[in-house]
């Protein structure tokens, strides 16, 4: 958390140094000043980590392996539950 809180301090200081900085020139054009780039890094963060996210889980789907040894072992543990059930009188 002190990490987090200390980024988002460092961007917020950086947003209003280039505010100032950029007002102080009375520049007329705004999309091609620092402050709007600035201002806009956190939608292109937010886009990238979007984007990775996505990548990761859909590689990780695709490179999914069957695994035979926990097939048999979940149908061990189902069985060993039902009769365990059984014994104490549920129906199934």
């Amino acid at each position: 958390m002190r990490n987090f809180s200390a980024a988002l301090i460092a961007w917020l200081a950086m947003l209003l140094l280039l505010s100032v900085v950029e007002y102080s020139k009375i520049s007329n054009d705004l999309f091609h000043s620092y402050f709007f780039f600035v201002a806009q890094l956190p939608l292109y963060g937010l886009v990238l980590f979007g984007s990775y996210a996505l990548c990761s889980i859909g590689y990780h789907l695709m490179v999914l392996e069957d695994s035979v040894d926990a097939h048999k072992e979940l149908k061990q543990q189902i069985e060993l539950a039902k009769s365990k059930l059984k014994r104490k009188g549920v129906k199934l």
